[in-house]
């Protein structure tokens, strides 16, 4: 991701596992929350939230999901079901 790039907020139903290489990234969650990843080797592990991704520089950020099929998560009866917020 180029340097102050960022990903449109999304949820995935898919058990996602994201592991830092290297620069710098910021997860940001529905509330607003923000956790950065600053270390290479850094994980996120996360199924059915709400979340985007952005670089805050200055340098490019590489990082790897492993993606793994999984039901959508239920909360109060109801499945969470894939969407993107742009």
């Amino acid at each position: 991701m180029a340097p102050g790039a960022s990903a449109a907020a999304h949820r995935t139903s898919s058990l996602d596992h994201n592991i830092l290489i290297s620069g710098k990234l910021i997860l940001v969650m529905e509330d607003g929350s923000e956790t950065l990843l600053d270390q290479p080797g850094d994980i996120v592990v996360q199924r059915g939230t709400i979340h985007g991704w952005k670089n805050p520089g200055p340098e490019w950020t590489r990082w790897l999901t492993v993606i793994i099929d999984a039901k959508p998560a239920v909360v109060n009866g109801k499945a969470l079901r894939p969407e993107v917020r742009y």
